[in-house]
């Protein structure tokens, strides 16, 4: 009896256990939601692409409500809301396509590059890990099936405080992809013209349109 009471207390500690670590890995992306919902008139984020293999890339971000525009990689792309326009100064073309609004990838759709809310991952905290500013909660995110193609597992780090993410480690089936978050700064002001598309601006460029 006494046998089969200590293993009972030693599974329901457990239990407890993981209940706690669901609840936090929840108020975790809850508080990552509010970080970014509190910003949504608009903000600015600077960022560091690494991948083996390639030189680091800095790049930025701007969003205004339901509007981006992205530079990085040498590459510049933007939304107007309902339109996706990308330039490619390299080749000379800018490709026209349709927002995929349930896009998740930082570099397609920003607006939801941090929306790790509902069924879309399977959440777990991971511990809790020193980087360049200061003790940061682990998160592990497995996305579901159609979440974010090709992509096994995402590990964010975040600070607890306010939900502020300071990096995002993407695995590609092997192949690791970092996003190192400089900064997110909260615009009191952007102009709409950062979103717009003027073919006159691109005159000697091919468009390739998708719509």
């Amino acid at each position: 009896m006494r046998k089969f009471l200590y293993l009972f207390a030693i599974t329901a500690a457990l239990f407890v256990t993981e209940i706690a670590q669901a609840q936090s890995a929840d108020e975790l992306v809850a508080r990552i939601g509010k970080f970014f919902a509190d910003r949504a008139d608009g903000y600015r984020v600077r960022f560091v692409v690494n991948m083996e293999g390639m030189d680091a890339q800095r790049g930025e971000y701007v969003v205004a409500d339901n509007k981006y525009h992205i530079e990085v990689m040498g590459q510049e792309q933007f939304s107007d809301g309902l339109y996706r326009y990308g330039v490619d100064g390299v080749n000379m073309e800018v490709t026209i396509d349709r927002v995929d609004p349930e896009s998740r990838n930082l570099l397609v759709n920003p607006l939801r590059a941090f929306d790790f809310g509902g069924e879309a991952f399977e959440v777990s905290v991971a511990g809790e890990s020193d980087t360049a500013v200061g003790r940061a909660k682990v998160v592990h995110l497995v996305p579901r099936e159609g979440v974010l193609d090709g992509v096994r597992r995402v590990v964010l780090y975040v600070m607890p405080d306010d939900g502020r993410p300071v990096e995002l480690l993407y695995d590609f089936n092997g192949l690791e992809l970092s996003v190192q978050v400089e900064s997110v700064e909260k615009l009191s002001a952007v102009s709409d013209n950062k979103f717009q598309f003027s073919a006159a601006n691109y005159k000697d460029y091919e468009i390739i349109d998708f719509r």
